[in-house]
């Protein structure tokens, strides 16, 4: 039975809910490790199965994310990515104005993006110093499924969420993807 070498009495389990009835299931012994692909068995209180769901739980690449550094981030679209992938999150962003600051993704290859015009995909928001700190403002997430972008990815930073307006100093970034 494998273990955690923290705890000796550690056994890796995965307990299931149901949402209506709050009534659980529990298995016990799962193999540690990484897990490329698994399902989810729906079945039925007589044991009948009655749908099977796989679900992906984590990144199906042997060398994991690639990283792109972005020094001098601004209104200008920048390409991460000028095809389908997976956008995994980022290892800094950070804002050193003073103003809020947008960063906007965009499921596009760069010639498809025109900033202000091109609504983003999503947006993360970066505070500034005057509501961060006085040193800037400086965050990091990894999305261990990803957010799947079948095109490309291509991003750009701003002063709305949606604009074109160019920030007073530029972005840093680090993003993840594969």
């Amino acid at each position: 039975m494998p273990t955690d070498p923290r705890n000796a009495n550690f056994v890796p389990t995965l307990e299931v809910k149901d949402s209506v009835s709050g009534s659980a299931a529990s298995l016990s012994g799962i193999p540690v490790g990484i897990i490329e692909a698994a399902a989810v068995v729906l079945v039925d209180s007589g044991g009948v199965q009655l749908s099977t769901f796989p679900v992906s739980l984590a990144p199906k690449v042997n060398s994991g994310w690639l990283f792109s550094y972005q020094s001098a981030l601004s209104s200008t679209a920048v390409q991460i990515k000028g095809s389908a992938g997976t956008f995994g999150g980022y290892l800094n962003l950070f804002n050193p104005n003073t103003a809020t600051t947008f960063i906007q993704f965009f499921n596009k290859g760069i010639g498809s993006v025109t900033v202000g015009t091109t609504i983003p995909d999503f947006v993360i928001t970066l505070p500034g110093i005057a509501i961060a700190s006085a040193t800037g403002s400086d965050r990091n997430l990894e999305i261990v499924q990803g957010i799947a972008m079948s095109t490309g990815i291509t991003i750009a930073a701003t002063t709305t969420s949606s604009g074109s307006g160019i920030p007073t100093n530029p972005i840093v970034a680090t993003l993840l993807y594969i």
